[in-house]
């Protein structure tokens, strides 16, 4: 399933509400013109990228390269297809240039877990895996990614995100802001909130960042810099850890 939808209109998307941003002009105030939305793990879905492929419950739902003058970031959508939870699933992505040659992989040592694994994708659910900030050896064109066979884990947990907007930042951009929401028995800790601007099925902005930890019955705040502009699409985001917690 695939949603789209406009700057002035009001959808209902998985049972949470879109609402629309007021605000100004220019680069900074585009953000009046995005619909966002308090979105939970697995709220949408994009069409299947001929550029993916996976192994086992997971699968690449899609796979979009986002370039402006802020850098270039790789959003990933993921898509369990399974009934068992998935937690750490291992991720590969590779930039191309335009003649074909390598330009960027998440592979090697560099970058934290994060950068190659998804912290958790909940049975018959989505989950953005986001990569921002990366620096291409050239001239990226197109991006390719697929998973590894999941780890099969009732451990790792998707939480929710609510008051999910827009807001320009002091010093340049835009920033995606809201709360992760904590509605188990213990804290959670090493979450990873992945923020994604969609125009249909692609991805036009996109940034990440990691939460130490979220009290149980609780929430926090996060501040995402994202990479791209997201004027005139809608705005996601997921939540989730692998696993960790604690009474």
């Amino acid at each position: 399933m695939s949603v789209s939808t406009t700057p002035l209109q009001a959808l209902l998307l998985a049972g949470s509400a879109l609402t629309l941003l007021a605000g100004c002009e220019s680069s900074q105030d585009k953000a009046a013109k995005l619909a966002t939305t308090s979105a939970k793990v697995g709220s949408n879905v994009s069409g299947s990228s001929k550029h993916s492929s996976g192994k086992g419950g997971v699968k690449v739902a899609s796979a979009d390269l986002i370039r402006s003058s802020q850098g270039a970031a790789i959003a990933v959508q993921l898509r369990n297809d399974g009934s068992q939870n998935q937690s750490l699933v291992p991720i590969s992505v590779t930039v191309r240039g335009a003649n074909g040659a390598e330009v960027y992989s998440n592979r090697g040592s560099q970058g934290g877990l994060s950068l190659k694994r998804i912290a958790n994708v909940p049975p018959g659910g989505t989950a953005w895996w986001v990569a921002s900030g990366i620096r291409p050896q050239g001239a990226a064109k197109s991006v390719r990614a697929s998973v590894d066979r999941s780890n099969v884990k009732s451990t790792g947990v998707s939480l929710d995100v609510g008051d999910l907007r827009v807001a320009p930042d002091p010093r340049s951009g835009l920033d995606a802001v809201g709360e992760v929401v904590n509605t188990t028995g213990a804290d959670v800790t090493d979450v990873v909130v992945a923020a994604v601007a969609t125009k249909g099925r692609r991805a036009v902005a996109a940034g990440s960042a990691t939460i130490g930890s979220v009290p149980a019955g609780g929430k926090t705040s996060f501040r995402i810099k994202l990479t791209g502009d997201p004027s005139g699409g809608v705005l996601v985001a997921t939540a989730a850890s692998s696993g960790g917690s604690r009474n």
